[in-house]
């Protein structure tokens, strides 16, 4: 059993606060950067081109890109 002992970090450990402070932190620091993006005009267009020129186009993909670039397109 001794090698059992410390297996289990449960919510409120020293461990488990750690990882949320840190996983805080991570989320921070991308939602930082991420705000910081300025998208392309032609963004999606060339999303699109990609995906069609590598024959990796996701159904999900097929079906949201037209309604993504109205939208993109509308003033």
């Amino acid at each position: 059993m001794g090698g059992m002992r410390g297996w289990f970090h449960g919510p409120g450990s020293a461990k488990a606060r750690s990882e949320r402070e840190f996983a805080d932190r991570l989320r921070r620091s991308l939602h930082e950067v991420a705000e910081s993006v300025e998208p392309a005009a032609d963004g999606l267009d060339r999303i699109v081109a990609r995906m069609r020129q590598t024959g990796r186009t996701p159904a999900r993909a097929r079906a949201c890109a037209p309604v993504l670039a109205q939208r993109a397109a509308a003033p």
